[in-house]
Parts: structure tokens; C-alpha cells; sequence
């Protein structure tokens, strides 16, 4: 099945400007890469992911927000030593291979900013 006329302009155009040396990558030739400074769409996902799996880890704790955020944090601060009922969900956090906050701060504004 052949490509749009639009999708193959595209594409050629893309590899005209890396093959001329115009782009340092493809992927910058093609528009696919974001501003410098601004973060993929596959880190932007797994920062989601973070964000609302910190959000479930703090639902287990009883209290108010800021509660539940120095709870979060106590147990990100001792990792990996935690209780075994604790251990799965923080593991699961930790293997998402982004940045995870552990302050009581940055924790709670996670867990009250709006989606």
C-alpha cells in the first residue's frame, strides 16, 4: 500500500535535511524531538505513571495529604529497607527509571495537582 502523498514529502524531506547535514539526527529532521529542554513523550508518560502510582502508594496511608506525603517520603528515604507489604508498589516506583521525588513537598504536590 503506498504512503499519502503528504506522509512521503515528509518523509523525504526529512532525509534530504539529515542527509545534507542540515539536521544533526533524523529524528530532528522528521520534527519528531521536542525544543531542547523539553522532555519526550515517552518520559512525560513514565512521569504520569509515577505521579499516579505515588498517588495510589499514599491512598494506603490514614490522614490529611501532607500526612500521607511524609509517609511516602519516610518510605522513599529508607528504600529499599520497608516493609514486604510496602516493598512491591515502591519497587514498581522505583523501576520506572525516572526521577522520584522524596521530599514531603514535592511529594504532596503531586498528590494535589489536577490532571
Amino acid at each position: 500500500m503506498p504512503l499519502p502523498p503528504d506522509l512521503a514529502a515528509w518523509i523525504v524531506n526529512g532525509i534530504n535535511a539529515f542527509q545534507s547535514g542540515d539536521c544533526k539526527t533524523l529524528c530532528g529532521a522528521l520534527g519528531l524531538r521536542g525544543q531542547r529542554g523539553q522532555s519526550s513523550v515517552a518520559t512525560r508518560e513514565k512521569l504520569q505513571i509515577r505521579n499516579d502510582c505515588i498517588t495510589s502508594i499514599a491512598k494506603m496511608y490514614d490522614g490529611s495529604e501532607w500526612d500521607q506525603a511524609r509517609s511516602v517520603a519516610e518510605c522513599l528515604k529508607k528504600w529499599p529497607y520497608i516493609s514486604a507489604e510496602e516493598k512491591p508498589l515502591y519497587g514498581y516506583l522505583h523501576s520506572l527509571g525516572v526521577n522520584i521525588p522524596t521530599t514531603k513537598n514535592m511529594i504532596h504536590k503531586i498528590l494535589t495537582q489536577i490532571n
